[in-house]
């Protein structure tokens, strides 16, 4: 199975994600979120394989509760998360005692699962002091998340949802940290609108 190529590894990881955030008020943004997991685990000294991949997607707002600052922002934020995965496991066991040999055909079982995040995510500007105007927008994030959900996924069998894309162990609660890079990309200039005259019950506004 795929998980032997890992035999020296009693876990590995191979998780990829990526998210686009709008900025729709000041202080307010709309953030998707999207990704793919695939984990592995070698477990009672690799006789006992466990695959779990799968597609994770989450949604939510984020809204900025630090001063204004152009180099970095601190937000807080929530979101809601839904998953689609497979899971496989497999026994083997290769000796000469008794000269036998175990190597079953996997089990493959799928599920999906829903949950929700109360999140803290710190941005910085990267090269805040670069006159290129391309290397200004690029910002570190790093994102602190609290995870919770019901208790929906039911197993069979002890190893069953071991490992669920885009949250963590099959618990009620988890917790994790992400660490990422993101770009601003600017759509359109706000318009600034002032007031320029007063006169006769009239308003005269102009906008720069």
């Amino acid at each position: 199975s795929h998980a032997d190529k890992h035999m020296d590894r009693p876990v590995y990881f191979n998780h990829t994600e990526g998210f686009v955030e709008f900025l729709v008020h000041q202080r307010t943004s709309i953030v998707f979120e999207a990704g793919y997991s695939n984990s592995n685990w070698n477990l009672f000294k690799n006789t006992y394989f466990y695959n779990s991949s799968g597609t994770y997607y989450r949604f939510g707002f984020d809204f900025n509760v630090s001063q204004p600052d152009p180099n970095y922002e601190v937000d807080l934020g929530w979101r809601l998360g839904v998953n689609s995965f497979k899971e496989k496991s497999r026994l083997a066991l290769h000796g000469d005692y008794w000269n036998q040999n175990v190597d079953e055909q996997p089990l493959i079982s799928q599920g999906s699962t829903y949950w929700g995040e109360v999140v803290l995510d710190l941005k910085y500007r990267i090269f805040k002091n670069s006159t290129n105007k391309y290397l200004k927008n690029i910002w570190f994030n790093t994102s602190f998340r609290f995870r919770f959900k019901q208790n929906d996924l039911k197993a069979e069998t002890q190893n069953q949802y071991y490992m669920l894309p885009g949250y963590g162990f099959n618990s009620r609660y988890f917790g994790g940290v992400n660490f990422g890079l993101s770009y601003f990309l600017k759509i359109r200039e706000r318009k600034v609108y002032t007031i320029h005259h007063l006169h006769d019950n009239k308003v005269l506004l102009h906008h720069r």
